[in-house]
């Protein structure tokens, strides 16, 4: 009863352009469902969209940079409505929109066929940045894909650097900055596993593959990654 009682008073928006819609847990209308920009040729290591079809499906800057995960699930563009949505879910307090985010990620995810992690882990804030903003849209984005897909979730690291924010920066300047700015939090045991690491957004795939890296050097088999979306190569 008080659940009815709530979807009456506080009924279930669309995550892009709030329309009351009737599903919680994949709250998108149908007119964004069809306008949203899905990223439908992307990178098979990053998600980056593929401006050029390669054989292979591995974009430029992969080629060029090894990296430390090996496939990527990002079901959006980072442009229009998709961007709008994520600056809301990440500074705007719509903590709600993680759930159909992740039922997004989900979709990518068997769409490409992937294999089910061991263990469900994201990119950690500064305690700084943490405090200040409340609240990690990648915890919760992780927290909301370990339920959907019954995986267990684990905060493995911990960020050492309050850094810039790295939307702020460009190609080898986010290398530079975040340097070892990323560690294992201590009694964290990821020997073997496959996991998949979760963010809101990947540009250039740095602050990933660092904390990949991280996790490999711990003795993880393999690392996957998931975003929401993905920036399109010429705003990086």
């Amino acid at each position: 009863m008080i659940r009815w009682i709530l979807r009456l008073l506080f009924p279930p928006k669309c995550v892009f352009c709030r329309a009351v819609t009737e599903n919680e847990n994949f709250a998108v209308c149908q007119s964004c469902l069809l306008q949203i920009p899905h990223n439908r040729r992307a990178c098979k290591i990053c998600g980056a969209p593929l401006d050029t079809v390669y054989g292979d499906m591995v974009c430029v800057h992969c080629r060029k940079h090894r990296r430390a995960f090996t496939k990527a699930y990002v079901p959006f563009l980072y442009k229009d409505t998709v961007r709008t949505a994520i600056l809301q879910f990440k500074f705007g307090g719509r903590k709600a929109s993680a759930v159909t985010f992740a039922s997004f990620i989900l979709m990518k995810m068997r769409e490409l066929e992937a294999d089910r992690p061991d263990l469900i882990t994201f990119v950690p804030m500064h305690f700084i940045r943490l405090g200040s903003r409340g609240y990690n849209q990648a915890a919760l984005l992780a927290q909301a894909l370990g339920e959907k897909l019954n995986v267990p979730v684990c905060a493995t690291l911990r960020k050492t650097k309050n850094t810039m924010p790295q939307s702020r920066r460009r190609g080898r300047d986010r290398r530079q900055s975040l340097g070892d700015a990323f560690a294992l939090r201590r009694n964290t045991d990821i020997q073997g596993k496959r996991i998949l690491l979760l963010d809101d957004v990947i540009t250039t795939g740095t602050t990933l593959n660092r904390c990949a890296s991280v996790l490999k050097k711990a003795g993880a088999d393999e690392i996957q990654i998931a975003t929401v979306a993905a920036t399109p190569y010429s705003h990086r």
